[in-house]
């Protein structure tokens, strides 16, 4: 049986790699153990805001299959808050078009590294840090993060108990966009990498059997 302290664990590894899938598998299986617990994300607040910003549906960002088509609704033109546009230009150094279509993972980087990180490169941590203050107060111990893109937020992670796992598709094709936000991973010398090359079936069997080992380790540690 799983120990009952709480459990953190942040999920990173490249786009695709099957992250929120692994999220909700963990989040089954701590319930199962009658545990209170939630699937969140560094980028919810992020979601939050562009949605706002540009009038557009939380949906229609999230969307797989047009994440990368630029749109007529996320032209700079269309965005309600005038410092985005300046703090686009300030990270490029040059003229940025105001009524060309954007993609929505264009606008979701822009908005989360040029302009929100550049105002303070702790914006997003001090956001996630209150989110997870509000889950524990609600009595949910434990959190499973579905996108750890940056040291600090696996810092962040890692100072609130928790650890980093991986999850690894082979042969898994880049965006190419060459944003500081896309990772393999390994940059944050993960506790555990779970591997998705097969079925559903195998990833789950994958996924439960590094929770238990995981937290085996951790009981048997002096």
């Amino acid at each position: 049986m799983l120990e009952n302290a709480p459990i953190i664990i942040g999920l990173t590894g490249a786009n695709g790699a099957g992250k929120d899938t692994v999220a909700g598998m963990l989040s089954r299986a701590l319930h199962t153990h009658r545990r209170q617990s939630c699937v969140m994300a560094f980028a919810d607040p992020l979601y939050e805001e562009v949605a706002k910003a540009f009038v557009i549906s939380i949906e229609q960002l999230k969307e797989r299959s047009t994440k990368e088509q630029p749109i007529q609704a996320l032209m700079l033109s269309m965005c309600g808050d005038p410092w985005f546009h300046w703090s686009v230009e300030q990270a490029c150094n040059a003229p940025v078009a105001l009524e060309e279509p954007r993609s929505p993972r264009q606008i979701l980087q822009w908005w989360g590294t040029q302009y929100r990180r550049a105002q303070d490169p702790l914006y997003w941590v001090k956001r996630f840090e209150h989110r997870v203050r509000q889950h524990q107060d609600a009595g949910i111990q434990h959190i499973v993060v579905t996108d750890v893109r940056f040291a600090d937020e696996a810092a962040t992670i890692r100072a609130l108990g928790g650890q980093i796992w991986r999850v690894h598709r082979p042969n898994l094709p880049t965006s190419g966009t060459g944003h500081v936000s896309e990772v393999t991973g390994l940059e944050f010398d993960p506790e555990a990498t779970i591997l998705n090359s097969g079925s559903l079936d195998a990833l789950h069997y994958a996924t439960l059997q590094t929770l238990f080992s995981s937290h085996m380790r951790k009981a048997e540690a002096p």
